[in-house]
């Protein structure tokens, strides 16, 4: 209803001329809002007020739901109300995304603009936990902690993305129906990185898990292969140091003998008579070489025959 007062040049009536216009049975709802049902977080609450605070006549709504993870709608008939505020409750699903508006129930009306409710998310993995096998292959496992009461009755499985690559660019997918997976043998020093996401049995996933890098060593028989070759090239250098050492060793003294012997025999050759046949030495004879003994004798002379 509106009230207006007519325009003219006179000075206005004192009773103004009011005009009633129809409801339009077409509008939108006004202040369409949702949220979550604080008694139980498998529902939401939708809630919205008539397009006009004063109804003369009974209108019915229609809520339209559109699930965003399924692609689905479904539409929720109201009874005809005068009521001005009104509120609907939904059932959702754990990890939902929902697209949420209302009209009323007359042909061709106009909705509301959309509003978005996320419901609660499903629980994501954690803890994830490499042990590695005989046969170079390598048991993951996980938790998930307690699942919700919704969600108990309900089928889950876990997919597993396994990447060389830390950012997944490319990756393997794997399905595991329990908290757990077993990886195919890796090669020695090979990484790979995985993730983990729970989905339940109407499509609904959670997020993705802290990916993990499973890494197996070089095997252990291989390093000690290679110490032990290692230690061979060490011990054959030295030996072969040691040898060269006793070679050169044996070379200085040899010549060194050599050396000696040339010496003793040219100082005995000056020292001999060959009338007494024998060579006459003093204390003041030595024999001209640094190397060679000191031969010291109580007496003065010594003779060698």
């Amino acid at each position: 209803m509106e009230t207006l007062k007519q325009a003219s040049m006179c000075p206005g009536s004192e009773r103004p001329l009011q005009v009633v216009t129809d409801f339009d049975h077409k509008a939108p709802p006004k202040s369409l809002r949702v949220a979550r049902d604080e008694n139980d977080p498998e529902r939401m609450i939708v809630a919205w007020r008539a397009a006009c605070p004063s109804l003369q006549s009974e209108v019915g709504y229609i809520v339209s739901l559109v699930d965003q993870v399924k692609n689905m709608s479904q539409e929720t008939s109201m009874p005809a109300s005068r009521s001005p505020s009104l509120s609907l409750n939904i059932n959702v699903n754990w990890g939902g995304n929902y697209s949420v508006t209302v009209r009323s129930s007359e042909e061709n009306s106009r909705p509301t603009s959309p509003v978005h409710f996320f419901a609660p998310p499903l629980p994501v993995p954690y803890q994830l936990f490499a042990i590695p096998e005989k046969n170079s292959s390598y048991f993951v496992y996980w938790k998930t902690g307690d699942l919700p009461r919704g969600m108990k009755k309900k089928k889950i499985h876990f997919e597993i993305l396994l990447s060389d690559d830390k950012n997944f660019t490319t990756y393997e997918e794997k399905r595991s129906f329990e908290n757990s997976v077993t990886l195919e043998p890796l090669t020695e020093g090979q990484i790979m990185y995985l993730k983990v996401k729970m989905v339940d049995e109407d499509g609904y996933e959670s997020t993705f898990s802290e990916p993990i890098a499973v890494e197996r060593p070089f095997d252990e028989m291989s390093v000690v292969e290679l110490a032990s070759s290692n230690m061979s090239v060490i011990v054959g250098s030295v030996a072969s140091i040691i040898i060269l050492c006793l070679i050169g060793s044996m070379a200085f003294l040899l010549l060194r003998h050599r050396r000696l012997n040339s010496s003793f025999q040219q100082f005995i050759n000056s020292h001999y008579n060959s009338r007494t046949e024998s060579a006459t030495f003093t204390a003041g004879d030595v024999i001209d070489d640094d190397d060679y003994p000191i031969v010291q004798s109580d007496e003065q002379t010594l003779v060698a025959c």
